[in-house]
C-alpha cells in the first residue's frame, strides 16, 4: 500500500469509530433521559450526593433484658422513632425515666 492508501484507511477506521460512538452515545439517551420533575422526585441532588446507607444498632438491656434491633439512620437521616425507642430503653430502669435529650443533629 502507498503513503497515500494508508491515510485513507486510518481515516476511514477513525470515521467508523467514531460513528459507532456516536450511535452508541445516542442508543443510550433515552435511557438517561428524564423530566427535572421525575429527577427531583428521585430524590437526585446536584448539591450532595444521595447515600443509600442505613445504620442499624441491636443490643440488650442487662437489667430488664429488653432488647432492641433497628435501623435508626437511613437516607441520610436520622428516624425519630427510632431514637425514642433507643432513649426509652437507655432510660433510669429504676424509675422509667428518661434523662437528658439524646436526639441526633438532622
Amino acid at each position: 500500500m502507498s503513503g497515500d492508501q494508508s491515510k485513507v484507511h486510518r481515516s476511514r477506521r477513525r470515521f467508523l469509530a467514531a460513528g459507532i460512538a456516536g450511535v452508541a452515545g445516542v442508543a443510550a439517551a433515552p435511557a438517561l433521559a428524564r423530566s427535572s420533575e421525575e429527577w427531583m422526585q428521585s430524590g437526585f441532588s446536584w448539591t450532595r450526593p444521595k447515600l443509600v446507607v442505613e445504620r442499624d444498632i441491636s443490643f440488650r438491656h442487662r437489667h430488664t433484658g429488653e432488647t432492641l434491633d433497628l435501623v435508626y439512620y437511613a437516607n441520610g437521616r436520622y428516624i425519630p422513632a427510632a431514637l425514642k425507642e433507643v432513649n426509652w430503653l437507655l432510660r433510669d430502669f429504676r424509675s422509667d425515666e428518661v434523662k437528658g435529650n439524646r436526639s441526633a443533629a438532622a
